[in-house]
């Protein structure tokens, strides 16, 4: 069992984007095939206009421009902004079953018409048996 963080500054604005992108720092973890990812992140985000996103923990195996991997699949929480910034946390725990060094974070799919401003992101991933 292993536990590694991820903590960063963020973009000033995450694009209008049908893709997850990673908000904030990152971290890179070894899993084997049998080992389950869980994790936890909060960041800084709002927007100065109504905007809806979707906020998750996602993965990626590889380098960019690789796709990232949301833990929470179709049941991704849909959030809605208002004016100012507010802290949003998200949790998951996934199972990707491969063998690989993986990059995890908090990631946004802000498919808004409106882009969504951050901060900060604060998290951490254990890899288990």
């Amino acid at each position: 069992m292993s536990i590694t963080k991820f903590s960063g500054a963020s973009p000033a604005n995450i694009p209008i984007t049908a893709a997850f992108v990673f908000v904030g720092g990152t971290a890179n973890v070894n899993v084997a095939a049998n080992q389950r990812l869980t994790a936890s992140g909060m960041a800084g985000l709002g927007t100065a206009l109504m905007a809806v996103a979707q906020v998750d923990i996602c993965y990626r195996n590889g380098p960019a421009p690789a796709a990232l991997v949301n833990f929470a699949g179709g049941s991704v929480s849909t959030v809605g902004f208002l004016a100012g910034k507010a802290p949003y946390a998200v949790t998951g725990t996934i199972a990707p079953n491969l063998a690989a060094t993986l990059t995890v974070g908090f990631c946004v799919r802000n498919n808004s018409a409106a882009l969504v401003g951050s901060d900060f992101v604060n998290g951490w991933v254990q890899v288990t048996n």
